[in-house]
């Protein structure tokens, strides 16, 4: 019996191509737009920006001008800069600030501002994760440890179950304020950066709650192109 070469071809094409699809629905692989020359780009490992010189021959690269000389980088190294506010509806009218817009001038402002709105996604994606997959989920049995076998929630609702004992004892609004004023922990604020730099943020992109994952990156390289102190 003689095997059909055309069809054998076609269905490991078929194959290849579902395996490529499964690979990147799995690691929400997204295909990223093209870089022109002369776009303004971000690069994140240098905090710094750069100019795109042209495509390399290499794949998904591109040779970038930054001001310590010219590099090259893959694309995914590479985030261009946004062409218009997306998190601002109205800019400040104020010309004394829109006229004298600078760059933060230093890495630890570069930090605060990547605080201002990673920091609440991730924090909410981390609860989120915490909630809905590893405080459900079940925890296998593992030789040699003295960890239960079960689901987290469960352990902890109900730890007579596993041959556990709950060491927890209740504490009084009035006890936790001593140890409060004692440890002087209420001294520290709530906000964990400086008034003048979350204002100067929140003066562009003001909505902080309502930035998500999909876009802090551009509120981010906003900020940082407008950021004036």
């Amino acid at each position: 019996m003689l095997l059909d070469a055309e069809k054998l071809r076609k269905n490991e094409q078929t194959y290849k191509r579902q395996q490529t699809q499964g690979y990147n629905k799995r690691h929400r692989a997204t295909c990223l737009s093209d870089l022109s020359p002369g776009e303004t780009v971000w690069l994140p490992e240098m905090s710094s920006p750069a100019v795109v010189v042209s495509k390399s021959p290499e794949p998904r690269s591109y040779i970038v001008q930054t001001e310590h000389g010219t590099v090259r980088r893959n694309r995914r190294q590479v985030v261009p800069s946004p062409k218009e506010p997306v998190m601002r509806e109205s800019q400040p009218t104020n010309d004394s600030t829109s006229e004298n817009i600078s760059c933060p001038n230093s890495r630890s402002d570069n930090v605060d501002a990547t605080s201002v709105y990673f920091d609440p996604i991730a924090s909410k994606q981390l609860g989120t994760f915490k909630d809905t997959i590893w405080n459900t989920h079940r925890i296998r049995h593992q030789k040699d440890t003295g960890l239960r076998s079960g689901v987290p929630n469960h352990i902890y609702s109900f730890p007579e179950e596993y041959d556990l004992e709950d060491c927890g004892w209740p504490v009084s609004e009035d006890e936790l304020e001593k140890m409060a004023n004692y440890s002087s922990v209420l001294d520290c604020g709530d906000d964990f950066l400086e008034r003048p730099i979350r204002d100067e943020c929140e003066r562009w992109v003001p909505n902080v709650a309502d930035v998500n994952s999909d876009d802090w990156t551009d509120a981010y390289l906003y900020v940082l192109e407008h950021f004036s102190l």
